[in-house]
């Protein structure tokens, strides 16, 4: 995050920025070490991991949040640079999207409570931000009606919605069932990750793009336009990573959900043994 915060300052080739590199490979490289070391007393078992189903629906979970915290941190941007709102109003104006997340969550979760499945609901919802954010795109700008803008992220939101539980439930159901703690950690651990990437990279991208039209002939246009022009990309990344999603979710095996919790599962095993 720091490299991609100064990176346009730094030089994203330059001494600091490779240092940083340097620092997340080795820190990464020396949790994969210790983790495996510790085996079955490990933080996250890497044994999860061998498993398809797990690895695939942390992957989408991550290209998920990375897509998610993308939005929500460039959107609100938006409504304040480009259209002239308010924090307070800026606020309000994400209301169609907060919204389109909470019904499709809680419609998902009761349909998926009395028919077990759950697949088809994290396929659709990422296509559906897929979708949304390509179409978001082209339309950041500073004459575009909001409505059409708030439209489309509310179809965004319903697409988030359907895709954050079922994802957890499928990494849950790759796991064996004592491990079903330690799987909704994993699961939320990996998307929080990619969500701080994605945040990161969406950074990078609106302000490196801001710089470059700051210093060409640009000059002459507002500088709402200019960020309006910078936000753009971010939104194609969005897709991106939620077609990148989609790809690794058409993949995913959907398995059974487990009739019982973790710490029941252990405590049956302990009378067994």
């Amino acid at each position: 995050m720091l490299a991609a915060e100064q990176g346009r300052t730094w030089g994203y080739g330059s001494p600091a920025a490779l240092t940083c590199y340097a620092l997340g490979l080795t820190g990464l490289g020396a949790w994969l070490l210790i983790e495996r070391r510790m085996g079955e007393e490990a933080l996250i078992p890497l044994r999860l991991f061998r498993a398809a189903p797990f690895s695939l629906s942390a992957l989408a979970g991550a290209a998920l949040g990375a897509a998610m915290l993308g939005t929500m941190m460039t959107l609100p941007l938006y409504y304040q640079i480009v259209r002239g709102a308010s924090p307070t109003r800026s606020g309000l104006m994400m209301l169609p999207l907060m919204a389109g997340l909470v019904l499709a969550s809680a419609l998902s979760g009761r349909v998926i409570a009395r028919s077990g499945r759950y697949k088809a609901f994290f396929v659709t919802g990422l296509a559906l931000v897929a979708v949304a954010a390509l179409a978001l795109s082209p339309l950041l700008d500073t004459d575009v009606p909001l409505i059409a803008v708030m439209g489309l992220a509310a179809v965004l939101g319903l697409g988030l919605g359907s895709s954050m539980q079922p994802l957890t439930l499928a990494v849950q159901a790759a796991a064996p069932v004592r491990d079903m703690g330690v799987a909704t950690s994993a699961a939320t651990f990996t998307r929080q990750l990619g969500g701080t990437a994605g945040i990161a990279g969406c950074v990078a991208v609106v302000f490196g793009r801001t710089g470059e039209i700051g210093d060409s002939s640009a000059m002459t246009a507002s500088f709402a336009g200019s960020f309006a022009a910078a936000v753009r990309p971010v939104f194609l990344l969005v897709a991106i990573l939620a077609a990148a999603g989609f790809l690794m979710a058409l993949l995913i095996k959907e398995l059974p959900l487990h009739p019982t919790t973790g710490p029941r599962a252990r405590a049956t095993e302990g009378i067994t043994r």
